[in-house]
C-alpha cells in the first residue's frame, strides 16, 4: 500500500503529499480498502491514475475497484473474484501495521542518509 500511495504521491505532485502524509493515508487507507486484496487494490490504484486528475481518495479507488469487480461478474458469470478475501483477521491486520511501520522507519533512514 505505501509503494501505490507513493506512486499516487510523484503521479499529483500538486497534492503535495509529503512521506509522513504518505504514512498517515498508509493507516488510514489499510482500514478503508480491507475488503480488497493485493492485486485488486493495485489494479485500482492503477485505474485511478488514468482516470483522474486529482489525488483519489480511498472512496476514489473503492469505486474503481468495484467497477471491474462489476465488470469481471458480468465477462465471466460469476459472483465474486477469486482473490477478494471476506475479511482479515485481526493478527493479519496487526502484522500488517507492523510491516508497514518497518517499512516508514526504513524508508525514513534511508532518506536521512542521502
Amino acid at each position: 500500500m505505501k509503494q501505490e500511495l507513493t506512486k499516487l504521491s510523484i503521479a499529483y505532485p500538486a497534492a503535495k503529499r509529503g512521506a509522513d502524509e504518505v504514512d498517515v493515508l498508509v493507516d488510514v487507507w489499510a482500514e478503508d480498502m480491507e475488503s480488497l486484496g493485493d492485486e485488486e487494490f493495485r489494479e485500482a490504484v492503477k485505474q485511478a491514475r488514468k482516470c483522474s486528475t486529482f489525488f483519489p481518495t480511498s472512496a476514489d479507488i473503492l469505486k474503481h475497484a468495484e467497477e471491474m469487480r462489476s465488470k469481471w461478474q458480468k465477462h465471466s458469470g460469476a459472483t465474486e473474484l477469486p482473490e477478494t478475501p471476506s475479511r482479515i483477521s485481526e493478527e493479519e491486520r496487526k502484522r500488517g501495521q507492523q510491516r508497514a511501520r518497518e517499512i516508514r522507519e526504513m524508508v525514513a533512514s534511508t532518506t536521512r542518509m542521502q
